[in-house]
This record gives C-alpha cells, sequence and structure tokens, in this order.
C-alpha cells in the first residue's frame, strides 16, 4: 500500500477510511460497508480495489494541497493593502474600482476584505452584521405594554415632511393616541403620553426603539462639565 506520510482528512473521509480498513481486515462484508456509506455494493468494490493500491489517498480530491489557479500573487496582495492605507476611510467596494481604474487590476471587494484581513489591517467602513431579534408573544391583556414610534410622511399632502408621533396598544393593535408635528421631538411624545393618560389611563409599560430622544449615547457617563449644567 502507497504512503507518503501525514494526510489530512475530513471526518467524512475518515469516515470512510475507518470502514474500508475494516473492510480491507475482513470485520465488514461489502453489504455492510455499502449500508454505512450509503453506497451500492458495486461502488463499495470499486473502492476497495482502488484503496488496496493507493491507500487514504484515493479519498482525497484531486487538487488537495494545490494552489489555487486564480490565486492572487503576493505582489497584487500588497498593491491591494498599499490602496488601503493610501486611501483610508475608503471602502472595500470603492477600492476595487480604484485598483481596476488605476492599476489594470481586477479583484473583487470580497477579495479585498479578505486580504486586508490576512494582513491584519483594519477594515475601513466595516459594517456590522443585523442584530438578530428574539421574537416575542403579544401582551395579552390591553394596556400591559403599550409601543412608542413616530413615522415621517407627507400626511397633509402639500409637499410637507411632518412626523406623525403615535402609540399602539401591543395585545390588540389599537392606536390609543397620535401627535402630529414637524420633525420626531420628545415633546410630540409628551403629547402622545398626555392624551394617552387622559383617555386610556397609565400603561403598565412602554415600548420604544433606540433614539437618542429617549436613551443618551453617553450612556449614562457625563462629563464634569456636561454634569454641571445638568445640575444647573
Amino acid at each position: 500500500m502507497k504512503n507518503t506520510g501525514d494526510i489530512k482528512l475530513t471526518i467524512k473521509q475518515a469516515r470512510k477510511v475507518h470502514v474500508f480498513e475494516k473492510l480491507r481486515d475482513g470485520k465488514m462484508t461489502n453489504t455492510d460497508a455499502a449500508s454505512a456509506l450509503g453506497l451500492s455494493v458495486r461502488q463499495v468494490q470499486r473502492i476497495k480495489r482502488v484503496f488496496e493500491t493507493k491507500g487514504h489517498e484515493v479519498f482525497l480530491h484531486g487538487n488537495t494541497g494545490r494552489k489555487p489557479a486564480f490565486a492572487l500573487c503576493e505582489k497584487i496582495k500588497e498593491q491591494i493593502v498599499e490602496k488601503a492605507l493610501l486611501y483610508q476611510g475608503t471602502s472595500c467596494q470603492h477600492i476595487s474600482e480604484l485598483l481596476k481604474e488605476k492599476d489594470g487590476v481586477c479583484v473583487s471587494a470580497k477579495s479585498v476584505i479578505r486580504i486586508l484581513k490576512e494582513k491584519g489591517v483594519d477594515l475601513p467602513c466595516a459594517h456590522k452584521g443585523a442584530r438578530r431579534r428574539q421574537r416575542r408573544e403579544r401582551r395579552k391583556k390591553r394596556g400591559e405594554l403599550i409601543q412608542l414610534d413616530a413615522s415621517p410622511f407627507d400626511w397633509l399632502s402639500n409637499g410637507t415632511i411632518c412626523s406623525l408621533h403615535g402609540s399602539i396598544d401591543d395585545a390588540t393593535s389599537e392606536i390609543v393616541a397620535l401627535w402630529l408635528a414637524e420633525t420626531e421631538q420628545l415633546n410630540g411624545y409628551f403629547h402622545v403620553l398626555a392624551n394617552m393618560i387622559r383617555t386610556c389611563g397609565i400603561p403598565r409599560a412602554l415600548y420604544m426603539d433606540g433614539h437618542t430622544i429617549f436613551f443618551s449615547p453617553h450612556d449614562g457617563k457625563l462629563t464634569e462639565e456636561r454634569s454641571w449644567k445638568v445640575k444647573l
């Protein structure tokens, strides 16, 4: 049997090796091997013959260990890094376009991202993946949770964009209160809350988005100067 030293196999390939080793040693029949691997008996017999001469290598892909024909050379990789450092803040898509326009190098934005990661260069204009939000069940009773939000639109059909502030009951989808203002603003939500309390009472909880109207971008940490102004 051919032996060329250490061979790296995937879990699936290693499982096949294990089965054919047992088959070779007479500890398993062709039928059992075919059932274990989901192959026909004829396929097992054909692979067994090759396995007896080539050994484990029969399960390796022909391109294993070879450098892809389309792999970028080190010179182009260095060129991509230079562009990223030269045009700091430029997106990877723009770097790809500049390479094609100025240097005649055609490389995709995804390849630019991959190469910069390999070289340890900070990615310009890196975007965070979308946050995964867990779905929740609606509240069962009216007034348990009120959702607050504002929607900009030409509500008056006069070409002017205004923000309609509103509150909606989570359990019933009932529109509890509305207020129209020039822009989304805290005063608009105050009017909505006031109208809601007068007509429906105080809800058990409120739900709103992460707008800076509701949550400070400073995460509650104020500088000494800002803290002094707040106290005044």
